[in-house]
C-alpha cells in the first residue's frame, strides 16, 4: 500500500501556503496599492493606499472583507499609511503627507515649514511622528509632536547618495530613539529625531531601500534599481543579524519593495513579478513563496502573526492554507 499527498504547492517552493486575492469594488479593484496596515491594539481594523489616485480602503473585519472608503486627490501617490487608534491615521508619500480624524473617511494635507520631497512616515502615537524625503544628497526629517500642526526641520546633505524613504520607530526602542532609511544607508537618531547620524551603510552600493525593518538587532531591507547613481541595477534584500556591523545580501533579479521581521532570523520580502520570498535562519537562505500571486508586482508585506500575512501590489492578497490535500491509496 502507497499513500501519496498531493498539495497545492508555491512556485519554487516546498510550502503548501498561498495568497489569495481579495475582490475590490471598482474603481478600487484599479489601485496599485503600495502600503497596507492592521491596527496592533484592534487588527480588525485594516487599511490600504494606493499610488495612482489616492484610494483608501479599509476592512473591518480582519480582512475577509475590503472597502474604498476615500480617494484622498485625484491622482495622488500614497507611499504610507498608519492609523495609531481606530479614528487617527497618517498617509504620505510624493503625492503629500494627509492626516484623518475619522477613521479614513476623510483626510486633510499638512503643511510642512518648507517645500521638500516627501515619502514615508512613521508615528509612535497620535502627536508624535516623522516624515522622511529631500532627494538624492539632501535628507529631509520632519518631526512633529503636536500631531502634525507643526514641525522640527533636520537636514543632512553630507551623504550623496542617500534619497530617504521610510523612518521607523517601535516599541522594542528606547523612547528617543529612532531609525530611516535611505539608498544603501541606515540613519538613527538618539534625540527623539530632532537630529539624525547615519547608523551602517548596508553595502557598498547604494540601491533604492523602499522599507526598513527591525526586530531586536536584526535589519532587513529590500532593494531596488539605484535612483541616486551608484550604480546599482539589480534587487533583492540584505540582512543584518549584528546591528548594522555585517550584511548578508541576496540578489533576486526583480526590484524588491517591502521587508517584514517575523522575529530576528524569520522574515518576508516581496517585489515586482509575484517575488514574495521568506527565510527562516536570518538571510542565509531564501524561499520563492509566491503560489497565488499569478504574476503580479507587490510592493508592501505585513505579518500579523507568523501565519497571518498580506502582500499589496497588484490587488490585495492575504496568505491562505491550501485549497486542498488529497489522500489517495493504491
Amino acid at each position: 500500500i502507497a499513500v501519496f499527498t498531493l498539495l497545492l504547492l508555491g512556485v519554487g517552493s516546498g510550502h503548501a501556503q498561498r495568497w489569495e486575492k481579495m475582490p475590490l469594488a471598482a474603481p478600487y479593484d484599479a489601485g496599485f496599492y503600495l502600503d497596507v496596515f492592521f491596527l496592533p491594539s484592534n487588527p480588525q481594523l485594516g487599511w490600504a493606499c494606493d499610488q495612482k489616485n489616492g484610494y483608501i480602503v479599509k476592512t473591518t473585519n480582519g480582512g475577509a472583507t475590503w472597502l474604498g472608503i476615500a480617494s484622498v486627490r485625484a491622482g495622488c501617490h500614497l507611499e504610507y499609511i498608519q492609523f495609531l487608534d481606530a479614528n487617527t491615521g497618517y498617509c504620505s508619500g510624493p503625492g503629500g503627507a494627509f492626516k484623518s480624524t475619522n477613521g479614513g473617511n476623510t483626510w486633510t494635507e499638512l503643511t510642512f515649514p518648507q517645500a521638500f520631497p516627501k515619502w514615508g512616515g512613521w508615528f509612535r502615537d497620535v502627536n508624535n511622528g516623522w516624515f522622511t524625503g529631500g532627494g538624492c544628497g539632501r535628507a529631509t526629517f520632519m518631526h512633529t509632536t503636536d500631531g502634525g500642526t507643526s514641525f522640527n526641520v533636520y537636514v543632512d546633505s553630507s551623504v550623496a547618495r542617500s534619497n530617504l524613504t521610510d523612518p521607523l520607530w517601535d516599541a522594542g526602542m528606547a523612547t528617543n530613539e529612532v531609525y530611516a532609511v535611505g539608498n544603501g544607508t541606515i540613519w538613527k537618531s538618539t534625540d527623539d529625531g530632532q537630529t539624525f547620524t547615519v547608523f551602517s551603510y548596508t553595502g557598498t552600493t547604494a540601491p533604492w531601500h523602499e522599507e526598513l525593518a527591525r526586530y531586536g538587532s536584526s535589519f532587513l531591507v529590500p532593494s531596488a534599481t539605484d535612483n541616486c547613481g551608484t550604480g546599482y541595477t539589480g534587487g533583492g534584500m540584505r540582512f543584518s543579524v549584528d546591528n548594522g556591523s555585517t550584511w548578508r545580501n541576496r540578489e533576486t533579479g526583480e526590484q524588491m519593495f517591502g521587508a517584514f521581521l517575523v522575529n530576528a532570523t524569520t522574515a518576508w520580502a516581496s517585489g515586482f513579478n509575484a517575488s514574495v520570498y521568506y527565510t527562516s535562519d536570518g538571510g542565509q537562505n531564501w524561499e520563492l513563496r509566491n503560489c497565488g500571486l499569478e504574476g503580479a508586482d507587490v510592493d508592501d508585506i505585513t505579518f500579523l502573526d507568523a501565519s497571518t500575512g498580506w502582500v499589496v501590489g497588484d490587488g490585495i492578497f492575504r496568505l491562505a492554507p491550501p485549497k486542498r490535500t488529497q489522500s489517495d491509496t493504491s
